[in-house]
């Protein structure tokens, strides 16, 4: 079995007075690629920045793990859902992506050979090689987000965590970008916000429902029945010319779950 990176326990988290998230349990493990599904305003936001150290915990604890042993902190990549980069400041492409090599205390670090040779990796990974030298404030959206998306895993992390990462994508990269997860799900985990729930459970391998609880399922197979029971309202959407829902098919098994769960309460 895989060793665990992350661990919370009873975690309680919100914003001054308002609780949004009610004593949450999850073990990540170092090769899990985790759907974090939901309704609007459910936590799903609050859950990520309260992992990554934004906003303080109200209650509850998160720990990290390297090699079975408990440390302060691991590394993380995260890609935001918004991006609040001034575009107007004179930043290359290189520099945005070599930003994520650095902290507070080495904000103008030299860039070393190692970790140039690293950027020109990742940049080719993402398809942006030919916008390396070109100023941010030129490029479009979707391909902002693959650089933010080089810039947070170009210093190997151990946990990727992605808050809706198709926002801005184009249709082209929307693929390669799932290629790409799975690439780096064999060196870090992955931790996913998504609604576009049609495209991610045929690559994740488990799904977490976050509305105030958190509800873990084992597996990428989203069933009717298992919303309901997990008290997870999302909608199911599917693309096409005609805006629609796709509700998924009932089977036997489905049903009698279903009602399974209804006679218990």
């Amino acid at each position: 079995m895989a060793d665990i990176i992350v661990k919370i326990e009873n975690l309680i988290a919100g914003y001054q007075d308002k609780i949004v998230l009610n004593k949450v349990n999850l073990d990540i493990l170092q090769d899990d690629f985790i759907a974090i599904i939901g309704p609007n305003g459910g936590g799903k936001t609050t859950f990520l920045k309260t992992m990554l150290g934004l906003i303080p915990a109200m209650g509850g604890n998160i720990h990290f793990f390297k090699d079975n042993n408990k440390v302060p902190a691991i590394p993380i990549g995260y890609l935001p859902q918004y991006h609040t980069i001034d575009k107007r400041f004179p930043l290359r492409v290189f520099d945005v992506l070599h930003s994520g090599f650095m902290n507070d205390k080495l904000l103008f670090k030299r860039v070393s050979k190692t970790e140039k040779l690293r950027v020109n990796e990742i940049a080719e990974m993402t398809g942006i090689t030919e916008l390396l030298q070109k100023p941010i404030g030129n490029l479009s959206g979707g391909q902002l987000q693959r650089v933010f998306l080089g810039r947070a895993i170009v210093n190997k992390p151990r946990l990727l965590i992605l808050d809706e990462p198709s926002t801005y994508v184009d249709n082209k990269f929307e693929g390669e970008l799932y290629e790409i997860l799975k690439d780096l799900n064999s060196q870090m985990a992955i931790l996913m916000v998504s609604h576009d729930l049609g495209t991610i459970f045929s690559h994740v391998k488990s799904i977490a429902c976050i509305n105030k609880n958190l509800y873990y399922h084992k597996g990428n197979e989203l069933t009717e029945a298992i919303v309901a029971t997990y008290n997870c309202p999302i909608d199911i959407l599917t693309h096409g010319h005609v805006p629609h829902r796709v509700l998924p098919l009932h089977s036997h098994d489905d049903i009698h779950s279903h009602e399974n769960q209804q006679h218990k309460h």
